[in-house]
């Protein structure tokens, strides 16, 4: 055991990303002992802005799970918020959190939106940021245990001023411009070959969704009848893992970001229902959440939340490109953790958390009597 916890230092401390071709790069602070939780600083994006533009700066927090040592981390939330944050010059206006987990790595996602307004420009740097944390047993609440601290990188970006100088109008016409007529026939042919072009790109555009949108009713009708005729639990377990596989290693070029929300909210949906056959699709994500949250018991309800929850943000999110999930996350995260949660659902992964729980309980009560 204690060789495994010294492979996951080693672990944290190397270059980590969610993906191999992650749009986020991010890095590492200088690292001086080992520690169980490393702090990562992402690239800001934009890396060039103008007065008062917001962008996006994402801190990277991943840390061990050290539940089979009795033990937990726990980043310090509360005083991460924007306000609690000392940036000058720039100012945060928004935080937003997101966590996840690979392996025994929990990995949590700081989204920070900043701003500034200067009437210098130039290179500016976003100051070291603290992360505080702490290590105590798991269930404890008291506050009597030492909080940590570790640093991120100063981040550089160029800051471009809207603020201009009052233009010189004192300029002599003194210039011979000489005769345009054959850059004006030029320019007019340019722009006829310009109209038609654009005439054909709309046709295409037009006949193309007009496919897709046959493709989504035909998908339509295909999901209806299998909610008129639900998968047992085990087949609709496979399915869904193996959709989210093809999906996966689908070419997604001419996708955007709406069109791939869209087929992972179809896809969790799709599931869900088979798995809760109360539900129908006459029921939005809200309604699903809301039924789960009421209705459901036992192990799976945890699971389900999970499911459904993702289901809104997908929701939430679709044609909002610039704050969207996906839009900072990668999807190679997103499907192993989707796949992961259904796999959970199987009978036997249950049966074994419910021992698990059992084993605690029987732990703590045998502890209760000692005393």
């Amino acid at each position: 055991m204690r060789y495994r916890f010294l492979v996951l230092i080693v672990a944290l401390c190397v270059p980590f990303s969610l993906s191999g071709q992650t749009s986020l790069p991010c890095f590492s602070s200088e690292i001086r002992e080992p520690q169980p939780l490393i702090v990562d600083t992402c690239r800001p994006t934009p890396t060039i802005i103008k007065t008062y533009e917001p962008f996006i700066q994402v801190y990277r927090v991943r840390h061990l799970d050290l539940k089979e040592q009795g033990l937990e981390i726990e980043v310090l939330e509360e005083e991460m918020k924007p306000e609690n944050l000392s940036v000058v010059p720039f100012e945060v206006s928004r935080l937003e959190i997101q966590k996840g987990k690979i392996g025994d790595l929990y990995v949590e996602y700081y989204i920070y939106t900043f701003r500034i307004i200067n009437p210098k420009k130039g290179d500016y740097k976003i100051p070291k940021i603290r992360f505080r944390w702490i290590v105590k047993e798991v269930g404890r609440k008291d506050t009597e245990v030492r909080v940590r601290e570790t640093e991120t990188i100063e981040v550089p970006v160029r800051y471009n001023t809207t603020i201009t100088k009052d233009p010189d109008l004192s300029i002599r016409d003194e210039i011979d411009l000489g005769s345009y007529r054959k850059i004006l026939i030029t320019l007019r042919a340019l722009f006829a070959i310009i109209i038609l072009c654009s005439a054909f790109l709309v046709f295409s555009a037009i006949k193309s969704q007009k496919r897709r949108k046959a493709e989504k009713i035909e998908e339509r009708k295909r999901e209806e009848k299998e909610e008129e005729n639900p998968l047992p639990s085990r087949i609709n377990r496979q399915e869904f893992v193996r959709s989210l596989d093809l999906f996966l290693q689908s070419d997604r070029s001419t996708l955007s970001e709406t069109e791939v929300l869209d087929k992972l909210f179809g896809l969790v949906r799709a599931f869900i229902l088979n798995e809760v056959k109360e539900l129908s699709w006459t029921h939005t994500a809200k309604e699903i959440y809301d039924h789960i949250s009421v209705k459901v018991s036992g192990e799976r309800k945890p699971i389900l939340l999970e499911l459904s929850s993702r289901l809104r943000l997908y929701e939430r999110d679709m044609g909002v490109d610039e704050f969207s999930l996906l839009g900072r996350l990668s999807l190679d995260f997103e499907v192993p953790t989707l796949k992961g949660l259904a796999k959970r659902l199987a009978w036997y992964n249950l049966a074994a958390f419910k021992i698990k729980k059992l084993i605690v309980k029987l732990k703590a009560l045998l502890e209760r009597r000692k005393k």
